[in-house]
């Protein structure tokens, strides 16, 4: 057959609005956005630089802008009273207080009665004792004699022996045993003066030697002079003398003291000096020295004492001389003297 189909026919009226279908899907996020300006910047805000607090409950408040702020009394009210903690240890002991002051003394007890003591003991000489006592009682104790003790030893045969060496004074005891001890009259320590006798005994020798000048008259110049001392004193055995010089025979330490006196026969003043001589050698730490002004006034002494240690065969001497001006000067009768004394 043909194609039976008709005409197309008039569009009919729009049907009525159906329901509204469930949504779809969400699609992919869009890609961000370029970021914006900045905008611009604000103002600086007001910070709190520090804060202090005033130690009386309030606090200043110090801004950066450089304004303060304070508070007022922020201290709050005292809380209540917490429970009392767990006891702690005991604490070390503290250190002694001072001693208080001494209380007053007491009244005095009332006297207590009077102890019986022993006033006397006599011996009755028959080993018995009697004893007196205060109450005048008295008590007399039994024979206390002892037994009789045994013989003693009749020193028959006891032998000793003392002796002495005449030499060296040493004194030797020997006793019952055979046992000897020794006993020193003279000490052997150096420098020692006493020395043992011919008998034994300690000897302390006396050794002295003295010369002086009588005369005078003797003249000083200006060269150094041996003075003169024409007389002799004690001289002992010792020494050997001459008119100006006294020689020891025994070495030892000796005092050695001389004496000068001088005179101005005219008005001219002058000065003199002297000096010791060990063997024509100047001993040092003996000079001296006078001043003479005029006749009026004319006499001085010097004097000077040394301890020296001799030997055997020195020859000490004074010597003496003007050192200044011309006076005449010389020795004054019965004012000079040379003394040597042995002292160890």
């Amino acid at each position: 057959t043909t194609d039976l189909t008709g005409a197309d026919g008039a569009d009919g009226s729009d049907g009525a609005t159906g329901a509204a279908g469930s949504d779809g899907t969400n699609g992919t996020n869009g890609i961000d956005g370029t970021n914006g300006i900045d905008g611009a910047a604000g103002t600086n805000g007001v910070g709190i630089t520090s804060t202090v607090d005033n130690g009386n409950g309030t606090f200043t408040l110090n801004y950066s802008d450089a304004t303060t702020f304070t508070t007022t009394d922020l201290t709050g009210a005292d809380g209540a009273d917490g429970s009392d903690g767990a006891t702690g240890a005991a604490g070390s002991d503290g250190t002694n207080g001072t001693n208080g002051i001494d209380g007053t003394n007491g009244i005095d007890g009332a006297a207590g009665t009077d102890g019986v003591g022993i006033t006397s003991t006599v011996d009755n000489g028959n080993g018995t004792f009697t004893l007196n006592y205060s109450d005048a009682t008295t008590f007399t104790t039994t024979d206390l004699t002892g037994p009789q003790g045994l013989q003693g030893d009749p020193a028959t045969n006891i032998d000793t022996n003392l002796s002495q060496n005449t030499t060296t004074g040493v004194i030797t005891y020997v006793n019952e045993s055979a046992a000897s001890q020794t006993a020193n009259v003279v000490s052997a320590d150096a420098n020692n003066m006493i020395s043992v006798g011919t008998d034994g005994g300690a000897y302390l020798e006396s050794s002295i030697a003295e010369v002086y000048d009588m005369t005078g008259g003797q003249a000083l110049t200006t060269t150094f002079g041996n003075i003169n001392f024409a007389t002799q004193g004690i001289v002992d055995v010792n020494y050997s003398v001459s008119t100006n010089s006294i020689t020891i025979t025994s070495a030892g330490r000796y005092r050695v003291t001389y004496r000068v006196t001088s005179t101005v026969t005219n008005n001219t003043r002058s000065g003199v000096e002297f000096q010791l001589t060990n063997n024509n050698s100047v001993v040092p730490g003996t000079h001296s020295s006078v001043y003479h002004r005029n006749i009026d006034v004319n006499r001085n002494t010097a004097t000077v004492t040394k301890i020296m240690q001799l030997s055997a065969n020195n020859v000490i001497r004074v010597q003496g001389r003007r050192y200044s001006n011309n006076g005449n000067i010389q020795t004054y009768a019965n004012g000079s003297s040379l003394v040597i004394e042995k002292i160890n």
